[in-house]
C-alpha cells in the first residue's frame, strides 16, 4: 500500500529518479554499501507504490545470456543508515595549527 498518491506525471520523475539512483548502487564497489544503497531505493519505491525489480544475468559457456526478473516488494536486508554527516564548520581549537 503506497503512502503517497502520485499523479501519472510525477510518478514518472520519481521513477526516474529512482532510475538515475540505481546507476549509483550499480557503481559501487563496496558490496554492503550497494545493499545498504539498495534498501533505501526499495524502501522509496514501496512508499510511492513503485515495483522493483531485481535482475538476475547467467551468462552461459555459449555466451549466451539467460535474464530473469524478480519481483522486490521488501527489502532485502534492514541495516542501520551507512552515512555519516560530518560537521566541518567546528571551530579549531588547537592553537598550534596554522
Amino acid at each position: 500500500m503506497s503512502r503517497y498518491t502520485l499523479t501519472e506525471d510525477d510518478r514518472f520523475f520519481v521513477e526516474s529518479v529512482l532510475a538515475m539512483a540505481q546507476q549509483i548502487v550499480d557503481a559501487q564497489y563496496d558490496e554492503d554499501v550497494a545493499d545498504d544503497l539498495q534498501t533505501l531505493l526499495v524502501e522509496v519505491a514501496n512508499m510511492f507504490d513503485i515495483t522493483s525489480s531485481k535482475a538476475n544475468v547467467v551468462e552461459h559457456e555459449d555466451g549466451s545470456l539467460t535474464v530473469s526478473f524478480e519481483e522486490q516488494d521488501k527489502p532485502e536486508k534492514k541495516k542501520k543508515n551507512p552515512f555519516t554527516v560530518i560537521n566541518g564548520s567546528k571551530p579549531d581549537t588547537d592553537d598550534s595549527i596554522h
